[in-house]
């Protein structure tokens, strides 16, 4: 699954309900989120048209998201780069929970949504932190892990928590390529690429691949043999 500009843009404004004569601004977003290197990778040079693999489009989908719960840009680019190994995590788990798309994961009401959850702390510019405080609230749940806390007795570590989707956005990826199969394989295509990239950095770093297992076995062929079993 590759979208063009044009395309990253529709799905965009599918999914914000943006009406047409605010195509512009818009627009205007996803180059500041640009200017802000997230995603990266998608500049080709001047004369080719750029093109959105899995990765690139779910980077914006995500910035949109911290937008509506009131994260700016420059802000949101950045908490999203320091935790995008768990938002990776996160997304394997969606992807793999999903009824549409795998029966690998289920709960007894045949699957779950997965959360991306964090203060959005938006009045932190205020405040004397060297570190945006949102970070140390920012990671990933089930939903059925979030029910359980938030019925817990113990009470509760913030006083705001907001929650995104991410199962949502997914399917809002699904339905407007309109094909949830090819959804999972473009994820497949770009977690294989992203994984083999990890193993090459630590090798060129430490001279060993991780657990010093070689290159990267064929994610596939893995999660066939979990089927199976």
């Amino acid at each position: 699954m590759r979208l063009t500009y044009r395309g990253l843009e529709d799905l965009l404004a599918e999914m914000h309900d943006v009406a047409p004569q605010n195509r512009v601004a818009l627009q205007g977003r996803i180059k500041h989120f640009q200017r802000n290197g997230w995603p990266g990778g998608t500049n080709t040079g001047k004369g080719k048209a750029a093109s959105y693999d899995f990765g690139a489009v779910l980077k914006l989908c995500l910035g949109f998201e911290l937008l509506q719960i009131g994260v700016t840009p420059e802000r949101a680019a950045k908490l999203l780069k320091k935790n995008w190994y768990n938002i990776r995590t996160a997304t394997s788990l969606a992807i793999n929970a999903h009824p549409e798309l795998t029966t690998l994961v289920k709960d007894d009401n045949g699957g779950f949504d997965v959360f991306l959850f964090c203060d959005p702390k938006s009045l932190s510019s205020l405040t004397d932190a060297e570190e945006d405080p949102t970070d140390d609230t920012f990671f990933y749940t089930s939903a059925p892990e979030m029910a359980r806390q938030l019925t817990d007795s113990k009470r509760l570590e913030w006083r705001r928590l907001a929650l995104i989707n991410l199962t949502i956005v997914l399917d809002s990826i699904a339905h407007y390529s309109g094909d949830f199969a090819g959804l999972r394989t473009a994820y497949l295509d770009w977690d294989d690429a992203e994984r083999a990239a990890d193993d090459e950095e630590y090798k060129a770093e430490f001279g060993v691949y991780p657990r010093d297992h070689g290159p990267r076995v064929d994610i596939e062929a893995a999660i066939r043999r979990r089927e199976h079993d």
